[in-house]
């Protein structure tokens, strides 16, 4: 086995795994800030994964919201009645889109639908 830091991919293939997919992801975090002293409340991150098989293209977007005080989880709540009310008036493939986006919400939230 040939182990490289530098290179995951050449340690992977010498181990007889082979990369079926380029990946790219970019993050772009915000912060929602309390304006009285500029304690942050949550956190609003949008992720953009774009996978490469071969000739085709797949992306993926990822909406995390993540409380950081007793407050922020009041703006969450907003934040996720907004979405919801956004992806209502989506077409029929959006809204199956939506519907993993919001099972995703679940999963990182233990949440039951996008009501708290």
């Amino acid at each position: 086995m040939k182990f490289s830091a530098d290179n995951p991919i050449l340690t992977f293939e010498s181990l007889q795994f082979y990369t079926f997919h380029e990946r790219t992801t970019h993050r772009r975090i915000l912060q929602i800030l309390d304006p009285k002293n500029n304690e942050e409340q949550c956190e609003l991150a949008i992720d953009l994964a774009r996978f490469k098989f071969n000739d085709k293209i797949l992306i993926h977007y990822e909406i995390e919201l993540e409380e950081k005080t007793r407050i922020g989880h009041y703006i969450i709540q907003t934040c996720a009645k907004e979405l919801k009310k956004l992806f209502s008036t989506l077409s029929s493939d959006e809204k199956r889109h939506a519907q993993i986006i919001e099972k995703q919400y679940h999963i990182h939230t233990g949440q039951m639908g996008w009501e708290a």
